[in-house]
């Protein structure tokens, strides 16, 4: 299909101070559990929010499953989106 990487495709990051890192890929499922600790390590959904500058309803949905993660969200939770070139 168009547009969709292999199930084994590998991920890398680039970046000025390391070409060619070898990158961590996870999924939604992953994202979802490492909000869920950054919550729980800002002790409530609206701590996080606040501090992170997010509607608490949008935590709340993201932790429900209602809506994905945004890139805005990505950053805060310290990781990026990386894409392959595939030849």
């Amino acid at each position: 299909m168009p547009g969709t990487l292999p199930l084994d495709a590998r991920v890398w990051t680039s970046n000025s101070e390391n070409l060619g890192r070898r990158a961590r890929v996870i999924d939604r499922d992953e994202i979802i559990v490492l909000l869920k600790a950054a919550v729980e390590g800002a002790g409530t959904q609206e701590a996080f929010a606040a501090r992170h500058g997010f509607h608490p309803s949008y935590i709340s949905m993201l932790l429900r499953g209602k809506c994905g993660p945004g890139p805005v969200l990505i950053s805060a939770l310290g990781l990026r989106t990386v894409y392959e070139l595939l030849e």
